[in-house]
């Protein structure tokens, strides 16, 4: 049974407190549903900091029009990219956690925020992941994470998307926040240094809406194999301390990850065809990012 989490409730000793930083740049409509999908939560958050990218797009005169809540705040300055936007955000936040909605994604429903911090009361974690739905052309489909694992997530083999993830703001704040030289799967990269040291708790609900064909989302089949081991070496935490294992392990995984998103893609066709919706495209990965 669903427990709305009153307002009064908002930064008390009984519930912490959730940051939401939302980033954008020149994705207003996205944008709109995502601030849409937050100031209408049961339990609203603490503080939604967006941070535009000096979008061109009407976007900055939208956010300069709107009566938002007084716990919506907006900013609009370039930026070095997606992921030095959301150390931005992370700077400003204030709450006990923080989650990274980016415009476009929006969170699964009304009730989301009441029943995430109900368990985050209630748990002694750092930080906690649940699950996410990948709108797609061919129908939308549940990022289900239940058997996430440490090694697969440090070995690329599983990806976590950033919006289903709660990490309180000390966490983040002791890893650095995300690093801005290691590309668009940074966001993996920061989860496999807080899995390192914090071990995450799993929530079995839906958490967010996400879009897919997200930059985060276009990589090849094993590019995520191939992140992680870049990261892995960037950490000094190579398999067995060997940069030749650690090689030869990664192409056994990526190995492995091509056979299940054929797998993945053969399934995901028989959906396609018994509902009638168009053909998928194989080369089309399932999603973790969002676009900004």
């Amino acid at each position: 049974m669903k427990r709305d989490v009153p307002p009064s409730d908002i930064g008390s000793d009984t519930y912490p407190s959730v940051s939401i930083v939302t980033i954008a740049k020149d994705n207003l409509a996205g944008l709109q549903r995502t601030l849409a999908s937050v100031t209408t939560q049961l339990h609203r958050p603490y503080e939604c900091i967006v941070v535009d990218g000096a979008s061109t797009d009407g976007t900055v005169e939208w956010l300069a029009q709107q009566h938002f809540p007084d716990f919506v705040r907006a900013t609009s300055e370039p930026d070095d990219g997606i992921y030095d936007a959301m150390n931005k955000g992370v700077a400003r936040a204030s709450g006990d956690y923080i989650l990274m909605l980016n415009s476009g994604d929006c969170l699964a429903d009304r009730s989301v925020l009441s029943d995430v911090v109900a368990r985050l009361a209630t748990s002694s974690s750092d930080w906690v992941f649940g699950k996410s739905i990948i709108e797609t052309a061919e129908g939308d489909y549940v990022h289900d994470l239940k058997y996430l694992r440490r090694f697969r997530l440090l070995m690329g083999l599983m990806t976590v998307p950033h919006q289903a993830v709660l990490m309180s703001t000390g966490l983040l704040r002791t890893l650095g926040g995300f690093r801005t030289d290691v590309g668009i799967s940074a966001d993996q990269e920061l989860l496999s240094r807080a899995w390192r040291i914090s071990t995450p708790t799993y929530l079995d609900m839906v958490v967010a809406r996400c879009e897919g064909g997200g930059r985060g989302s276009t990589q090849e089949v094993g590019a995520y194999a191939r992140s992680a081991a870049k990261h892995r070496e960037l950490q000094g935490a190579t398999i067995a301390g060997s940069r030749l294992m650690d090689q030869v392990v990664t192409s056994l995984g990526i190995t492995f990850a091509a056979g299940t998103a054929l797998l993945r893609h053969i399934l995901r066709l028989v959906r396609a065809v018994t509902r009638g919706r168009p053909i998928p495209d194989p080369r089309e990965p399932s999603s973790h990012g969002s676009r900004r």
